[in-house]
């Protein structure tokens, strides 16, 4: 299994259309008080992951797949989950302050 900042790196250049870069697939892990400050992960599925007081500070989650995430207490400042999948996702006690939800599915 590849670590996490090699899932992230290959996202990267998936992202940017560069050879050897694939989607990021975190999804059904423990993520739990990760730190993702300025992370980004648009498009990458992450459902089912735990990710409890998770610091999600500032990251692009655009069109991201967060399908029954557990983000409780998770800070998720300034973070862009526009168009992001968040249905079954557990926000109870997350700071939400600027997060963009515009277009979000809840």
């Amino acid at each position: 299994m590849d670590s996490l900042d090699e899932i992230i790196a290959l996202h990267q250049k998936w992202l940017e259309g560069r050879s050897g870069g694939r989607r990021a697939n975190l999804s059904n892990r423990d993520l739990r008080c990760i730190d993702l400050f300025r992370v980004q992960l648009r498009g990458a599925n992450l459902s089912g992951s735990d990710l409890r007081g998770a610091s999600i500070i500032d990251c692009n989650l655009t069109a991201a797949n967060l399908q029954g995430c557990d983000l409780r207490k998770a800070n998720l400042t300034a973070t862009n989950f526009s168009g992001a999948n968040l249905t079954q996702a557990n926000l109870k006690g997350a700071v939400l302050t600027g997060a963009d939800f515009s277009g979000a599915e809840t």
